[in-house]
């Protein structure tokens, strides 16, 4: 009767065993997943907890930043951080309201768009997406931000605007002298 207890006690932290190493195969195929779709995205991303620790970033984060995953994992930002040179801009990427120009800002909903404007240690214009990283019980672990470099797109603008402005002038001007006649 014992060996029978004891062969079933074995067969239950087997069977145990099994699942258990099953679950960590899934969550390895799970993670391995999710740093390759974070990775093959080619604009910066971050994810951090919500006492703003960094757990995750792509390779265009590092280029952006100039910094190192090794840097940057486990980074706690905060507020303070703000005057670093190295940790500033990501910091007021976290904390936009501590960025020089707020130009857009959508309210309280998610994902949360917000375009702000940089002038050190040069002209940036930039889109930040925030959504939630919620798991299926509904808790929020922490929050995913995208940045879009919008620079090039409102040089264009700008541009674009200018040439407008110019050609309606050039335009009048003929027009005011025919007035004239």
């Amino acid at each position: 009767l014992l060996s029978v207890g004891l062969l079933v006690f074995y067969f239950v932290n087997a069977v145990f065993l099994i699942n258990a190493v099953d679950s960590i195969d899934r969550l390895d195929i799970e993670r391995n997943q999710m740093n390759a779709i974070i990775s093959s995205i080619n604009d910066p991303v971050v994810s951090y907890t919500q006492n703003f620790e960094i757990v995750l970033v792509n390779e265009a984060m590092e280029k952006f930043l100039g910094l190192s995953k090794e840097e940057l994992l486990g980074k706690i930002i905060t507020p303070e951080l703000s005057n670093d040179a190295r940790f500033g801009i990501l910091t007021k990427l976290i904390f936009p309201s501590l960025a020089p120009v707020v130009l857009e800002k959508t309210i309280d909903t998610y994902p949360e768009k917000i375009k702000i404007k940089f002038f050190q240690p040069q002209e940036l214009v930039l889109e930040i997406v925030t959504t939630k990283v919620i798991d299926e019980k509904g808790k929020v672990y922490g929050f995913l931000r995208i940045i879009h470099d919008l620079t090039k797109e409102e040089v264009l603008k700008k541009t674009q605007s200018d040439f407008i402005t110019v050609v309606a002038h050039q335009l009048r001007t003929p027009m005011a002298g025919l007035a004239w006649i």
